[in-house]
């Protein structure tokens, strides 16, 4: 619970030493789409303390970090620099996620798989990442979000079976890293791989569907309950990135001697509203087209209603695998289309006692503009300085980011 009003404490702990708590700035940045994230951080220890800050803070030493005992993340220290003044020592820490290791440092390139029918894709993960320590992969986003913003989050329920998501071949290239290697399979999957606030693997989607667990709101008179949003709000619309429609090609299928070879497979997608106003002229109008949910992020122009977007992906052997890799190109990019970027006080929402957490939804209310619906967090920066705390979130529309398509179980 918060500590003296809305301010809030944190605590780095270590595995034999007691926490450090007293910070002279703080700032917390995660993303859904950043596997890493940066905790940065600056202490400056009395003289009597400066020969245990010493021993304490060393690179690559793994702590935990905990926000009124609501755990936040497990991370490595990255970088360590410190300055000395007549007034001692201070310390600057640099944290980034237990994935650093495999984000950066290499895949083995020899990794070649080929499978005689689907095989689970974290039996290949989990061989590319077993020389960075990580042993297990988790689907249980409830917990985890549920343990960061200190209360179990209503309505949450995983969207991930893990035994779903298979793959028929994988193979290392050549100066990739384990990450990216791995983050290939995942990807084409609908699902994003990061680490829990333990530091184990953990395969998530956006969740859309779960509760409500906070209000941002910003009136011109103060009628509704809630987290109001500071001045400086930005809303941010655009088309640039933005496409009505995305199609995408595969490679067909080999075929055996003698045997007739198969089409191109090749799946479209996009604006429903914009459909109508595709040219005749327009290539690929044979291939079915599948509408996505209207969103406010989704490209849109009166004037100029067709922008297509067409790619080739040489992996994508059937109609559902180029579907899927559509939907990846169309997620990433309107989860630019439409912003909202707003800053409330402390890291702790004042309505419902919730650290603010990324994957979870708020309603959002800015009255002058007329914006008023339910909006997911895809970003979270919590900062600490002489002026006090503050959170700045990121908001998009629901749906709006889409990492392909989740397999069935």
């Amino acid at each position: 619970m918060p500590v003296d009003g809305n301010i809030s404490v944190l605590a780095m702990e270590f595995d034999d030493t007691t926490p450090i708590s007293v910070w002279e700035s703080v700032s917390i940045s995660d993303s859904f789409t950043d596997p890493i994230g940066q905790v940065d951080l600056q202490v400056r220890p009395t003289r009597a303390d400066i020969s245990e800050y010493a021993d304490k803070f060393k690179r690559g030493r793994q702590v935990t970090l905990k926000i009124n005992r609501a755990p936040q993340g497990t991370y490595l220290i990255d970088t360590v620099m410190r300055t000395i003044d007549a007034g001692g020592v201070s310390y600057k820490l640099t944290l980034k996620s237990m994935l650093v290791t495999a984000y950066e440092g290499s895949v083995d390139p020899e990794i070649s798989k080929s499978f005689k029918s689907d095989t689970p894709v974290s039996q290949v993960v989990l061989e590319a990442l077993d020389p960075y320590g990580f042993t297990q992969i988790t689907v249980d986003t409830a917990r985890d979000v549920g343990a960061i913003s200190g209360k179990p989050i209503p309505g949450r329920k995983s969207s991930i079976t893990a035994s779903a998501l298979k793959i028929k071949d994988a193979q290392a290239q050549e100066n990739e890293t384990a990450y990216a290697f791995c983050q290939r399979m995942f990807n084409r999957l609908g699902v994003a791989l990061r680490c829990d606030h333990t530091g184990e693997l953990l395969l998530s989607a956006p969740d859309y569907d779960q509760e409500i667990i906070g209000q941002l709101i910003h009136e011109m008179v103060r009628a509704r309950q809630g987290d109001r949003m500071l001045d400086g709000i930005q809303i941010t619309e655009t088309n640039a990135g933005q496409f009505s429609e995305f199609c995408v090609r595969g490679k067909a299928p080999s075929s055996k001697k003698g045997q007739r070879r198969s089409g191109r497979p090749a799946a479209r997608l996009g604006v429903a509203s914009l459909a109508a106003s595709r040219p005749s002229s327009a290539p690929f109008g044979s291939v079915p087209f599948v509408a996505l949910a209207e969103s406010r992020a989704q490209y849109a122009s009166d004037a100029a209603p067709y922008k297509p977007k067409f790619a080739l992906d040489k992996f994508s052997r059937d109609v559902n695998r180029c579907q899927s890799v559509a939907k990846l190109v169309y997620g990433l990019k309107a989860s630019k289309g439409f912003v909202v970027k707003c800053s409330v006080d402390g890291w702790v929402s004042g309505s419902t006692g919730r650290v603010w957490a990324v994957d979870t939804m708020a309603h959002v209310v800015v009255e002058a503009v007329g914006l008023e619906e339910d909006m997911w967090i895809s970003e979270r920066v919590l900062t600490e300085s002489d002026a006090g705390q503050l959170t700045t979130l990121t908001l998009i529309p629901k749906y709006s980011l889409l990492l392909g398509e989740i397999p069935k179980s």
